[in-house]
């Protein structure tokens, strides 16, 4: 509930694009963290509901703010972002029961 614009669903030439934009107010990674936050884990598990079964490959996209960001855990939000993508691939791969060889993880930076 309270979701909806942040979870676009779109069909593109690639395939079926469902994107889930973080906001302030809800957002599914805390600031300069990976942690796959509980309302993520939910919203991950409402999603594959729709998708498990069907036999195409996923492939995870993770995204930053624009803000600087570089600390001893991470060199870059280009670094953050892919960590983002590899969390969520493992909570799919390991919680939801995805076979890995259906998954993917790539990072994008801010």
């Amino acid at each position: 509930a309270g979701l909806q614009d942040q979870i676009p669903i779109t069909i593109t030439n690639e395939g079926l694009l469902i994107e889930i934009i973080d906001k302030e107010k809800q957002a599914f990674f805390d600031v300069s963290s990976a942690k796959v936050k509980p309302i993520m884990r939910k919203v991950l598990e409402i999603i594959v509901k729709e998708i498990k079964d069907k036999p195409n490959q996923l492939t995870i996209g993770g995204h930053t703010d624009a803000r600087p960001y570089h600390d001893d855990s991470f060199y870059s939000n280009w670094e953050l972002s892919a960590l983002r993508a590899i969390n969520v691939v493992h909570f799919l791969q390991d919680q939801v029961g995805i076979p890995g060889d259906r998954l993917a993880a790539c990072g994008y930076g801010p």
